[in-house]
């Protein structure tokens, strides 16, 4: 396995794995709406200072990241996948570093997670509860614990902070 910079001539698999993991979650692949920027990875992600990797397998797309300039200090996480079938290997942790490291270098003093997979502990499922872990072992807390109030677009998301 391997993990390197995606191109355009991985956007195909890249989308199937995207339709794929939102099929899992019940969700809907909207190349038209909310996953119209896998339709051009090179001008939604590295024309926007920003990064987009892929975990290869044997030729295969097994997992994705990618994240791109939210403002002048921060990046923003935008998606990370991987297959069921390549889960638990430590590729979503390595993708991360890989992003959080790139991020750095590009000056960026912070990166937010681009959409809220969090819900209340409240009505939590183990799914959510294995997610929010795993981001917090990857250095993520929630804004409201870096002592500003949470309001806007980013309304319950996490954040990394560079030390």
């Amino acid at each position: 396995m391997q993990i390197r910079i995606a191109t355009s001539q991985d956007e195909n698999k890249i989308r199937a794995l995207a339709q794929e993991i939102a099929s899992e979650c019940g969700g809907i692949f909207d190349l038209e709406g909310k996953d119209a920027a896998l339709k051009d990875i090179e001008q939604n992600f590295f024309g926007k200072d920003g990064i987009f990797i892929v975990a290869d397998e044997e030729k295969e797309i097994v997992g994705y990241a990618c994240a791109n300039r939210l403002d002048e200090n921060a990046a923003c996480l935008r998606a990370i996948c991987v297959s069921a079938k390549a889960r638990h290997k430590g590729i979503a942790r390595e993708m991360i570093k890989i992003v959080l490291m790139h991020e750095e270098k590009m000056g960026f003093k912070n990166m937010r997670l681009g959409a809220n997979p969090f819900v209340a502990a409240e009505v939590a499922t183990k799914q959510d509860l294995h997610l929010e872990n795993f981001f917090a072992n990857c250095g993520f807390v929630p804004l409201s614990q870096k002592g500003s109030p949470i309001e806007g677009a980013f309304a319950g998301n996490y954040i990394f902070t560079q030390s």
